[in-house]
């Protein structure tokens, strides 16, 4: 169940994204243009709401759409979570953490305030 923490958690990050919208089938699209969206099932705290967006957009903000997309992405992305992260580290944050591929590493990632040294010398 969502609480109230988690819907302003949700409100916070679709501030940053003009036209996104939540459909029918509980996706939150960011970027209707280039379908870039996650599923909200399973999220219940501001935690897992901050591991998804990580997940599930780091790919798009360095491939996968437009130069330019991916620039605003970044930004966006940088704005949400109050970080200033440049294109090299968003490309170190999908490579380890994009797609889901290290939930317990993703959760240390955010519960250490996106510490990215975590993900440095990873090989």
């Amino acid at each position: 169940m969502i609480t109230n923490e988690t819907r302003w958690e949700l409100d916070k990050l679709m501030r940053n994204f003009n036209g996104c919208f939540i459909n029918h089938n509980w996706e939150l699209i960011l970027v209707p243009k280039h379908n870039i969206y996650f599923s909200l099932e399973g999220i219940d705290t501001v935690g897992e709401v901050r591991r998804k967006v990580i997940a599930w957009v780091s790919r798009s903000a360095i491939k996968g759409v437009p130069q330019k997309t991916q620039k605003l992405i970044r930004e966006k992305l940088n704005n949400y979570l109050g970080v200033d992260f440049d294109e090299s580290d968003w490309d170190l944050i999908y490579t380890y953490l994009g797609n889901g591929c290290n939930g317990s590493l993703c959760e240390e990632f955010v519960e250490s305030g996106y510490n990215i040294k975590l993900l440095e010398g990873i090989e």
